[in-house]
Parts: structure tokens; sequence; C-alpha cells
């Protein structure tokens, strides 16, 4: 079972700052969190994407981040802000694509020889 998906968190700092996270699921099974941030007055910031093999990871992940901007001065918006051990909605976890098989890296045999040629060249007599 895993929690219900938290669709963002924002947090800004002096009204001119901000930063904000998202927890989603690619399209390779893979859970992801999503960081921007930047300023207001600026045309600065970045975007960062982490990628975790289960949820519960991101969780943990994304909790860090809300201590980290809390210590850096960061106060939460009212933008979907939830804390993730209080979702109470359980669901289960979809299951994951089936594994496509690999191809292969070696080169297939050489087919034989076509029946004609085969008798031409028996057919042949050998030189010295």
């Amino acid at each position: 079972m895993i929690a219900e998906i938290i669709p963002e968190h924002r947090w800004t700092k002096n009204g001119q700052k901000f930063y904000t996270a998202r927890v989603s699921r690619d399209m390779f099974g893979w859970w992801s969190v999503l960081c921007c941030w930047g300023s207001l007055r600026s045309r600065l910031g970045n975007t960062k994407i982490y990628a975790f093999k289960s949820h519960s990871e991101a969780c943990l992940f994304l909790q860090g981040i809300a201590k980290k901007r809390k210590w850096r001065g960061y106060t939460p918006d009212d933008v979907d802000q939830t804390d993730t051990n209080s979702v109470t909605t359980q669901r289960p976890e979809p299951p994951l694509p089936p594994a496509r098989a690999v191809p292969s890296l070696n080169p297939p045999a050489p087919a034989p020889p076509h029946p004609v040629f085969a008798a031409a060249e028996a057919a042949v007599p050998a030189t010295l």
C-alpha cells in the first residue's frame, strides 16, 4: 500500500524566493521528485528531477526537503500543503509494466548457402 500522491509542496522566503517540490510516477514506473526554485524578481532559477524506485523513498526525500526549507527560513504556502505523514488515504501500488525482451548484441548466425549456389560451387574443380 502507498499513500495518496501529494500534488505539490510550495515554500516562499520573504515573498521573493520560491521553492516547489512535486512527487509523481513517470512512464517507466519510477517515482520522481521534481524540484523548482527561483526568485520572483529575477529570471534566475533552476529545476532538478530526482528518481526513486519506491514511493516511500520519494516521500522521505520530500520530508528532507521540507526540513531543509524550514532551516533556510522558507515558510510553507497554503497550496496543497499537507504533511506526507498525515495522509490517510491508502491505495494499492499499481503493478509495474512487464519486462520487455532485450535484443541480443551478438550478430545472428550466417544463413546456410542456397542449394543452387552450393551445387554450383561443388561442380567447380579446385585449383592449386
